[in-house]
């Protein structure tokens, strides 16, 4: 019997939307004056900000603005020189040769020459303990220098190293300027380098950062950290924010664009952030592909990408967005829940008198969209006789239980993938990312040799078949990949669609200027 929960358009639950605080509109708030600043509110702290410690996206995003590496990447995730002028490949692709800029200084005037990139680059890779980020680069045998050109000397060729070297940002101390990219230690003061100067660069994210541009052309940034929706959506009601990316559910985000009084505007770019639902293999029942393909073919994608997400992404059939060069064209996968029945039979698990084949625990975390996907999956998975139980969990204990392989299915989202490097560590039998406990020897041959091919065209065809096997097997089934929004704004202006990066980085924030300060340069 249909759940009463809900309301249903076109056989989809919706659910209500309420906003407690708009029942005087608006114009209920006391506006804070207009500044020269960009007042940017994200939804998640950083983990650390420490260069060599950083693993989370928001972390990493940080330090693209104040910090620079070897390497960068474009808003269309294009590899560019940073630091660096040009590279080649020498020996096979053994050797990666990098020849450094002359004259690069940080914001202390220290200067950043070739031998202080590569002692940091020996910190980050070769000292005792290394940087996490060492595990991307498991090829690498050492790094040398002649003149103004770096060594990377590779047991085997590496196609991904000149990009991963983006994620070694080059850092140095006030106390130790000959140490650079040396955990900092307790009391000491980072030097940033990059697009914005951050004096002090803090020891932790005290809910406030305040970036200085070096660019005097463009305005300063302080970046706000607030975890609650509603607080940064009173936030910019109120007017201390006027700049937000991929920080607001949907539905939301679709209200503030559309009311004229609320004062923004919507960008919105095609992302490659995809979400998905893991199977744990290692499960008797999810052990059998027939179960995961009759679950994916009962989720109704389309449905929730236009009535729950209100269109902001788009359906997914494998975790590279097609629009990246080593993605394989999009699959259809249909639709079919009279297919997911036919499938559940085949596999031996017959409704029951109750009508019911079998229990599957659903784990989610607190977060208010998730909860409502769970239930909206709970609701599809119904009809075909399985039963989702909701396991509702913390953040950090969500993610905690799924480490340890405690679930039999759980939705997540892949952030930053893109290229196929990603199918190492969520397919990879020996990789400890695999979590969901993909077993197949074909595939890490696969894997392995992909880890290794410099020759982009050879690459790709193990490539295609990585991926048309992944749909094959569904350990994962990829949902939809999200489209970037950002809410700007009226007074602000110089952000196009095409600003806006492919990863949701923050790189495009350098575009934004208020309207005064660009009448005033082009008079």
């Amino acid at each position: 019997m249909r759940s009463r929960r809900f309301k249903y358009i076109n056989d989809f639950p919706v659910f209500p939307i309420v906003f407690l605080f708009l029942a005087g509109g608006s114009g209920c708030f006391s506006k804070h004056p207009e500044t020269s600043e960009i007042r940017f509110l994200v939804e998640a702290a950083p983990a650390t900000l420490n260069p060599r410690q950083t693993l989370d996206a928001i972390g990493q995003r940080i330090e693209m603005l104040a910090f620079r590496a070897v390497t960068s990447l474009d808003v269309d995730l294009n590899t560019l020189p940073d630091l660096s002028e040009s590279w080649r490949l020498e020996d096979g692709g053994r050797t990666v040769v990098f020849r450094i800029k002359p004259g690069q200084v940080d914001h202390r005037g220290t200067p950043i020459s070739a031998e202080r990139i590569r002692q940091c680059l020996e910190n980050y890779l070769f000292t005792s303990p290394p940087s996490p980020h060492r595990s991307s680069f498991t090829q690498l045998k050492s790094v040398t220098r002649e003149g103004d050109k770096i060594f990377f000397h590779l047991e085997s060729p590496d196609p991904y190293l000149p990009k991963n070297l983006s994620v070694l940002r080059y850092f140095s101390t006030r106390e130790r300027p000959d140490a650079p990219c040396s955990d900092p230690l307790p009391g000491e003061t980072v030097t940033t380098n990059g697009d914005y100067a951050v004096a002090p660069y803090p020891d932790r994210f005290d809910r406030k950062m305040r970036f200085e541009p070096t660019d005097k052309a463009a305005p300063p940034v302080t970046i706000e950290f607030i975890r609650d929706e509603t607080s940064r959506l009173m936030k910019l009601l109120n007017g201390e924010a006027n700049f937000v990316l991929n920080a607001f559910s949907p539905t939301k985000s679709e209200w503030l664009a559309s009311d004229p009084k609320n004062g923004f505007r919507m960008i919105e770019r095609g992302g490659i952030n995809t979400s998905y639902l893991a199977f744990n293999l290692r499960d008797p029942t999810l052990s059998n592909v027939k179960v995961r393909l009759a679950i994916a073919h009962a989720m109704n994608r389309e449905a929730i990408v236009k009535y729950r997400l209100r269109g902001q992404g788009i359906l997914a059939s494998g975790l590279l967005n097609p629009i990246l060069p080593e993605a394989i064209p999009f699959r259809e996968f249909p639709f079919d829940p009279v297919g997911s029945e036919t499938l559940l039979d085949q596999a031996g698990f017959p409704r029951g008198k109750d009508g019911i084949r079998f229990h599957i625990r659903y784990k989610t975390t607190t977060d208010r969209l998730g909860l409502e996907l769970a239930q909206v999956f709970q609701d599809m998975l119904g009809k075909i006789g399985v039963r989702l139980d909701l396991d509702t969990l913390e953040p950090s204990v969500f993610f905690a239980s799924i480490r340890k392989g405690n679930f039999q299915m759980y939705m997540s989202r892949w952030v930053g993938v893109s290229d196929g490097s990603i199918f190492e560590k969520a397919l990879h039998s020996k990789n400890k990312g695999n979590l969901v406990g993909y077993r197949d020897s074909e595939m890490d041959k696969w894997i392995e040799g992909v880890a290794h091919e410099t020759d982009p065209k050879r690459r790709q065809i193990t490539l295609s078949l990585i991926q048309e096997k992944m749909l094959h097997d569904v350990p994962y089934f990829p949902l939809w990949h999200w489209t970037n929004a950002a809410l700007v704004k009226n007074t602000l202006t110089g952000m196009r669609r095409e600003d806006i990066s492919l990863s949701g980085s923050f790189i495009s924030l350098k575009k934004l200027r208020f309207e005064k300060d660009a009448a005033t340069k082009n008079q």
